[in-house]
């Protein structure tokens, strides 16, 4: 069994996952022919309106101006390491990561 999320894009550029559907999901079997064997609608929530186009200045709002530069160093160089997904530092161990529905994501790791 699997379950599917629902999402709306309602633009060529809006970012999908900035309209979930809540409550709604695609269930799919076991069978072979991998169909679709129904949906599932738990309740019923509104569809976010607020647009999801990022590159579009109406949403982002103005450039920032007077920003003054930043320089980062490290001249004995960092003190973490980052071996693939899993990032070790000042004696802390997690591995990072990305989901589509909570963003970054972190877990502790041995």
């Amino acid at each position: 069994m699997v379950r599917v999320l629902a999402f709306l894009q309602a633009g060529e550029h809006d970012l999908a996952w900035a309209h979930p559907v809540d409550g709604v999901h695609r269930a799919r079997g076991p069978d072979r022919e991998r169909r679709c064997c129904g949906f599932v609608d738990e309740f019923e929530l509104p569809v976010p309106a607020e647009s999801g186009d990022y590159d579009d200045p109406a949403v982002r709002g103005p450039e920032r101006t007077g920003l003054r530069p930043i320089e980062i160093t490290q001249p004995e160089g960092p003190s973490f390491t980052v071996e693939g997904s899993q990032l070790r530092w000042q004696g802390w161990s997690l591995r990072v990561g990305f989901d589509a529905r909570e963003g970054l994501t972190c877990t502790r790791s041995s």
